[in-house]
């Protein structure tokens, strides 16, 4: 029995990539790190911002990488001026109140951000759980994320559905066992369905997904 709806954040609730790589763009500048389309898709998405800053600028110590960070969640905000929720978004939470489902936030972003992007959403109240990057030891692809999702919403994996747009999001809750369905704002579809996504939709809309849902319907909507 469908229990709860897992999601990630950036890439699935709202395609707030395009800003994230703008922020980078404009935070890396100063190092004379230059990050185009290609190299934020496959170096940047989908990881920690740690991480990240580690891997342009393996130089940097603890505070440095920490200072990056802010600096670049700042020029996020910044940016950020107006935030649009993934289209079909309202109407499938609207569908889980129906179902009786939980929902959970399942995101490798920080409170430096997870806030203020919900906020500027209209979602503060639509998740009962939030496992951010600050909750876990370790980043997607590590099911961890996910593990710490179930177990603070007291569910079994075969209990859940997991929304993901990057693959090391498809590989961290399918790592956990849950079925997981893919958004294709920020990757192709083959690359979502080889990290193990069952299925993959540009948004909410897809007429598919909405198929592949209803056999989890407890009320006919």
């Amino acid at each position: 029995m469908l229990k709860a709806l897992l999601f990630d954040m950036d890439g699935t609730l709202s395609n707030t990539d395009p800003i994230h790589m703008l922020a980078w763009q404009e935070t890396f500048r100063a190092h004379e790190v230059f990050v185009n389309d290609a190299i934020y898709h496959e170096r940047i998405v989908g990881r920690m911002n740690p991480l990240i800053v580690q891997d342009f600028l393996p130089h940097l110590d603890d505070f440095g990488v920490a200072t990056i960070v802010e600096e670049k969640e700042e020029n996020f905000k910044k940016l950020a001026t107006k935030l649009e929720p993934l289209p079909g978004l309202s109407r499938l939470l609207e569908w889980r109140v129906k179902q009786g489902l939980q929902t959970a936030l399942v995101t490798n972003a920080t409170r430096l951000t997870v806030p203020f992007n919900l906020q500027a959403l209209g979602l503060d109240d639509y998740f009962e759980v939030r496992v951010l990057a600050d909750d876990v030891p370790v980043g997607k692809p590590d099911p961890r994320h996910y593990g710490a999702a179930l177990e603070r919403l007291g569910i079994q994996a075969s209990e859940a559905i997991a929304f993901e747009d990057s693959p090391s999001g498809v590989l961290s809750a399918t790592g956990a066992g849950i079925t997981t369905i893919g958004v294709t704002t920020t990757q192709r579809s083959e690359l979502l369905k080889a990290a193990g996504a069952t299925l993959t939709v540009p948004d909410f809309t897809a007429p598919e997904l909405w198929n592949f849902l209803s056999q989890y319907e407890k009320v006919k909507v």
